[in-house]
């Protein structure tokens, strides 16, 4: 038995094997928890000064994946796989970094047969995904427990294809006119209601998606959602079925979608600032009628 890093050998002599769709930081704990020492005193043994095991997932540098790799037996490449690094900076900021949102339970069951209950895979800390990437099974929420089905299950099959979007656009399989992330960005922002709709909901929010799935904002009213959206890009999965349908939706002509969007009583200055921020999208005259007149004055 092990007690303290200063006992461990570099180089391990036994390394659990990661599962599939495994992230890094959860690999390590397990290998820590197996040799009874905390991640960090893992993580100092390796000669890695980083702020958690977690940060891993988001900074892994290739010359610290070397570093692992003389320990864990695993090629640098094979353990950069396991984290968040390559994906797209706008991608990144879908991703949890702590505690998973969401959970496939028969993953979950399985991991636990198989003497590896704590661990953790990508797909549940993904913000873009609406199934389990090991096993294709939808995901659930870790910190509700339901007694139906989420809302909007006649948007499954659509909100699948979001996810594939979101899922080509951060491995850079497929071109795109606009980044999938910056467009379900778009979908969320609020919108002004129109007279008619302050005389009869004047306390409920109003969101672009909302032109495209109807009873959206009083699905995001009903289970209290209305703040939530603007504190994370990260949504629950009761609306994100929806969103990611709808996302499939705009992306499917994004040029078109951005215009109607544009007009569909949009807040301009925000609107444009997310535009601003978009990765792929450079102000041509394609995007002339896009972009609000008062443009040069925001802030990049």
């Amino acid at each position: 038995m092990i007690e303290a890093a200063s006992d461990l050998r570099r180089g391990l002599p036994i390394v659990v094997k990661p599962i599939a769709d495994e992230v890094l930081s959860s690999w390590l704990t397990r290998i820590a928890q197996d040799y009874f020492v905390p991640p960090r005193s893992l993580l100092t043994h390796m000669g890695l000064s980083v702020p958690s095991v977690e940060r891993l997932d988001v900074s892994l540098t290739f010359g610290q994946a070397i570093a692992i790799s003389g320990f864990v037996h695993r090629p640098p490449d094979a353990i950069l796989a396991m984290t968040h690094v390559r994906l797209p900076r706008d991608c990144q900021k879908l991703v949890r970094l702590k505690y998973p949102q969401q959970t496939c339970r028969s993953c979950a069951l399985q991991h636990k047969r198989d003497g590896a209950a704590t661990a953790v895979l990508k797909s549940w800390m993904q913000g873009w995904r609406v199934t389990c990437r090991a096993c294709g099974g939808l995901l659930d929420e870790v910190w509700t427990s339901r007694d139906g089905t989420l809302p909007f299950p006649e948007m499954r099959d659509a909100a699948r294809a979001g996810e594939g979007l979101i899922e080509a656009y951060a491995k850079r399989d497929q071109r795109f006119a606009i980044s999938p992330a910056t467009m379900m960005r778009l979908l969320l922002l609020r919108r002004r209601p129109t007279p008619e709709e302050i005389r009869n909901s004047p306390g409920e929010a109003r969101h672009l998606i909302g032109t495209l799935v109807a009873n959206f904002d009083e699905v995001v009213e009903d289970h209290g959602l209305s703040n939530f959206l603007g504190r994370t890009p990260i949504l629950p999965l009761t609306i994100r079925v929806a969103t990611l349908a709808a996302l499939a939706t705009v992306m499917a002509d994004p040029i078109t979608h951005l215009s109607k969007l544009r007009q569909s009583r949009a807040f301009g200055p925000q609107f444009d600032r997310v535009l601003e921020q978009d990765p792929i999208l450079t102000p041509t005259p394609m995007f002339a009628d896009i972009l609000s007149e008062n443009r040069q004055h925001l802030t990049r």
